[in-house]
């Protein structure tokens, strides 16, 4: 494919203007920084941007390491398509958003304050599954771990020399700018969702981020002044989520986000923090059409909503 050398002037004016894998492939071009350079782990964390705000998910390493040890570490395909974007001088939110993921999970290793100077939207478990090699992470899977459940990287080392040094070496990543940031505010999010479809994950994408896409759009909306409508919903779907953008239950999940206050209150919140830690979205899913029935339940009663979809 032959990519332009600048972002298209309308490639963000409408999701129907420009292919999203050719968007994301012009911000990247526009905005990278170093093709191939090799990080130290401890640099890379999870991007807030990444997935809508979704955090790592031990579950997900555990499953992801597992996975690994039973196919073999491929050296070159974790060298592959890393993309993370570097942080603004001083800018801490992703490393604070990274250390409030990891806190009081045994099976994720803690962030070490001042370490992290970029954000991931690509082998986002991979990397922190490194980190937990190196922490001494909880993940009772025989193979690799002691006799406490723990990681060791010693113990690793017998099973794969190659994933030993991934541990110590870190990664090799494609480098975008922080300017894409304020110049593009849209560009990360179309990037992170491209990356995740040419690896195969789309279908991963769940209800979590489409209720995380949708309060965010609400918010920005209503502190600009303006009613949101269901076109404007879909539209912004469309963008990083188009799966969801068509869904049946696509008014339910909007009037749910709108009447539970959006990321104004801490009923999303607490929800997603719920599934963060407990649901594996390759095993579990709930349809946003269910929420019509949570809908159903009085407005003054939020609690007993998210009770219910958590129930689910």
């Amino acid at each position: 494919m032959t990519i332009p050398s600048t972002v298209p002037a309308d490639a963000g004016s409408s999701p129907d203007d420009t292919p999203i894998i050719t968007k994301a492939a012009c911000y990247r071009l526009k905005y990278r920084k170093h093709q191939l350079v090799r990080l130290a782990i401890a640099q890379v964390g999870f991007h807030t941007r990444n997935r809508d705000g979704q955090p790592p998910s031990s579950a997900r390493c555990v499953l992801l390491l597992q996975e690994i040890l039973n196919i073999g570490f491929d050296n070159e395909e974790a060298n592959a398509g890393g993309v993370c974007v570097e942080l603004r001088p001083g800018d801490t939110t992703v490393e604070v958003f990274n250390q409030d993921a990891c806190e009081g999970d045994l099976r994720l290793a803690p962030v070490v304050t001042g370490s992290i100077s970029y954000g991931t939207f690509s082998h986002n478990h991979f990397n922190q599954n490194l980190k937990n090699i190196e922490g001494r992470a909880q993940a009772n899977i025989p193979a690799v771990c002691d006799g406490q459940g723990k990681l060791p990287l010693k113990k690793l080392r017998s099973v794969s020399e190659k994933f030993g040094e991934a541990v110590d070496k870190g990664l090799l990543w494609e480098v975008l700018s922080s300017r894409i940031e304020s110049e593009e505010p849209q560009a990360l999010n179309v990037v992170q969702a491209t990356l995740n479809a040419k690896n195969g994950l789309f279908m991963l994408a769940h209800e979590m981020q489409a209720l995380a896409t949708l309060s965010s759009a609400s918010s920005v909306l209503a502190v600009a002044g303006c009613a949101v409508t269901r076109p404007m919903a879909r539209e912004k779907l469309m963008e990083t989520m188009p799966e969801f953008a068509n869904d049946e239950g696509i008014l339910d999940a909007f009037r749910f986000v709108i009447d539970m206050g959006g990321n104004a209150a801490p009923f999303l919140p607490d929800l997603r923090a719920l599934h963060d830690k407990f649901v594996d979205p390759k095993l579990c899913r709930l349809r946003l059409s269910a929420l019509a029935r949570v809908n159903a339940l009085p407005f003054a009663m939020p609690l007993t909503k998210v009770a219910a979809i958590k129930h689910a």
